[in-house]
């Protein structure tokens, strides 16, 4: 009797190892697939914020508030506009530097429109435009942004509000 209850009691401890094993390698491999599906779905979400943040409606009315939010006084230009863009223009006035915001209706005419913009940033579509400085052009969503100053505090106030320069 006492042999039969030893040899159960082996045979339970075997099976017992056994599961326990193989439970360990399949946890092993949940931990891999897990890794591999969580880096998947990061990924994955990267790409997606990338994507809404750049069709997001930015509006001028938007970039007003921004700049007097942050204690600026920004004014409607009186200057026509100069529609170097193909985007509807509106145009302000940041202490003495001209503020442009081209707005568009789809990320791809306004990549088309970055797309024409020189290395230098001195020129538009191959024409010279007749700045005297660089001008700082950003894009935030739907907006093509252009700064024509060089005051570094409104420069810093853009790439808080706006991000990076696209034009380096």
């Amino acid at each position: 009797m006492k042999r039969k209850s030893i040899l159960t009691l082996t045979l339970v401890s075997m099976l017992s190892t056994v599961v326990l094993i193989g439970g360990c390698n399949s946890a092993k491999t949940t931990d891999k697939n897990a890794k591999t599906n969580i880096e998947q779905s990061a990924e994955k979400v990267k790409d997606d914020v990338a994507n809404v943040g750049n069709n997001i409606k930015y509006t001028a009315i938007d970039l007003k508030n921004d700049i007097v939010n942050a204690g600026y006084k920004l004014k409607d230009s009186a200057e026509g506009k100069k529609e170097y863009f193909k985007g509807t223009e509106t145009d302000y006035m940041l202490g003495n530097d001209r503020v442009r915001i081209y707005e568009y209706d789809s990320a791809d005419k306004l990549q088309a429109d970055i797309n024409t913009i020189s290395a230098n940033g001195m020129s538009i579509n191959g024409a010279d435009v007749g700045y005297t400085n660089k001008p700082y052009y950003y894009r935030k969503g739907n907006s093509l942004i252009v700064y024509e100053g060089k005051d570094k505090k409104y420069i810093d106030q853009f790439n808080t509000t706006l991000g990076n320069t696209i034009i380096p």
